[in-house]
């Protein structure tokens, strides 16, 4: 069973969600819609535990990259979840 989401309160926790990328791959490579780990990135909010998280791609493994900020659907969401970031591009754009 993948779980939606959960917090990552302990190392236990982080080989859960590791567990769910795993069982995702599987699934997308089951109905021929692969992932593309160089585009997945992992963005860790309100802990500070040393995680990190890895994807297969065929015989390739690869570690996501972990992001401070991500822009998506013309959004910014920052780790600290604040509106700052979006403000700034904002305010660039005037």
């Amino acid at each position: 069973m993948i779980r939606r989401f959960g917090l990552i309160a302990c190392l236990d926790d982080a080989d859960f969600l590791q567990q769910d990328l795993e069982r995702l791959v599987q699934w997308s490579e089951k109905w021929l819609l692969k992932f593309n780990p160089s585009k997945c990135k992992v963005m860790h909010i309100g802990h500070n535990l040393n995680t990190s998280y890895i994807m297969k791609d065929g015989n390739h493994t690869a570690e996501l990259e972990s992001t401070d900020k991500e822009k998506d659907l013309g959004i910014y969401v920052t780790k600290d979840l604040k509106s700052q970031e979006q403000r700034v591009q904002t305010a660039k754009k005037a």
